[in-house]
């Protein structure tokens, strides 16, 4: 578990006033300038150089005078970026001596923006397993999905029967979605469930941040038009590049990453507790509710550590064929069939 955080902690709504542009809307050139600032780290500035999405041009041929169009309201998908990369780092660097070392790869797959994160396969990539004449060469691809737990479903003992700190809400869309073609790869979803992170990680994440780097995200939250190229090139060169000092900022020791609370599950077992226990789906079966339509699982029953994942089912060629075959496995149920 983390030790003492370096900053005192952001509550969402501190984190929201904070990162949201409130002076008048920048002029068009003065956008410009901000995104070539020489203050933003070089990978940033390289990526803005060389755009040639529509925003960028228009800004280079900005007349001047025009402000930036705000947004409706302020762009949270932008600002969980944060913690989203965060924890994507913290557990390849948790977790890819230890899946090295059974003879498998973990293999990023972020820039696909599809339901994976990484893959976990036997060496060698996709082509070379496929064209392979070798027949006993191992076919074994695993998608997993790497989140942050975030904020805790206050209510899930009302809704869902269970305590709060015990429930992970999972969006439905995503367990189906991840699920729905034939070529698409087994998932398993893993969270690092440290319900005080994400507080820790806002301070942190700030306090590295230039006064330029800091106007730049203001601006994305607050504004149209940002490229979701830029959006993940900022990201990355901001938390990817700065990843050591908010592992430490945070409270967590950056030797022994593996023993923070990242537990799993597979997408095939949530949409298990979807179609057998309707009351974990309180959006989609009970009543509308004012979030997401949710599949809500408990951490202490229906997850594993990953630690243990790797030692039980990646430890040898027959328990992750044993792994595969179990994510296929289906049963029957009972549903009406009515004449009419």
């Amino acid at each position: 578990m983390p030790g003492e955080p370096l900053v005192e902690p952001l509550d969402q709504a501190q984190w929201q006033q904070l990162t949201a542009w409130t002076a008048p809307a920048p002029l068009e050139q003065e956008a410009l300038g901000l995104l070539t600032s020489r203050d933003l780290p070089t990978s940033f500035q390289t990526a803005a150089a060389g755009s040639s999405h529509r925003f960028l041009r228009t800004l280079r041929a900005a007349a001047p005078g025009k402000p930036l169009e705000r947004r409706k309201g302020w762009n949270n998908r932008f600002a969980n970026l944060v913690s989203g990369r965060f924890t994507e780092i913290a557990f390849s660097r948790a977790y890819s001596p230890a899946i090295t070392a059974l003879g498998l790869a973990l293999t990023g797959t972020i820039e696909k923006r599809d339901w994976s994160d990484y893959v976990i396969e036997a060496k060698g990539n996709q082509l070379q397993l496929a064209i392979s004449t070798d027949p006993g060469a191992e076919q074994f691809r695993l998608a997993i999905n790497v989140k942050n737990a975030g904020v805790q479903f206050r209510l899930a003992e009302g809704f869902v029967g269970m305590l709060a700190d015990d429930t992970l809400p999972i969006a439905t869309y995503k367990i189906f979605g991840s699920s729905a073609r034939e070529d698409q790869l087994p998932l398993v979803y893993v969270y690092l469930v440290d319900w005080t992170l994400l507080a820790r990680l806002r301070a942190a994440y700030w306090a590295t941040l230039s006064d330029p780097g800091r106007k730049v995200f203001q601006m994305v939250t607050t504004f149209k038009g940002m490229p979701r190229d830029l959006e993940d090139s900022f990201i990355e060169a901001t938390v990817g590049d700065s990843i050591d000092l908010l592992i430490e900022r945070v409270g967590y020791d950056a030797q022994a990453l593996e023993q923070l609370p990242f537990r799993a599950i597979s997408g095939a077992r949530c949409k298990a507790i979807f179609y057998r226990d309707h009351k974990r789906s309180p959006y989609v079966f009970l009543q509308r509710m004012n979030t997401d339509p949710n599949v809500h699982v408990s951490v202490s029953r229906e997850t594993i550590h990953f630690s243990d994942f790797v030692q039980e089912w990646l430890k040898s060629r027959e328990r992750r064929r044993d792994l595969l075959a179990g994510l296929r496995r289906t049963a029957t149920m009972l549903v009406p069939d009515p004449p009419v």
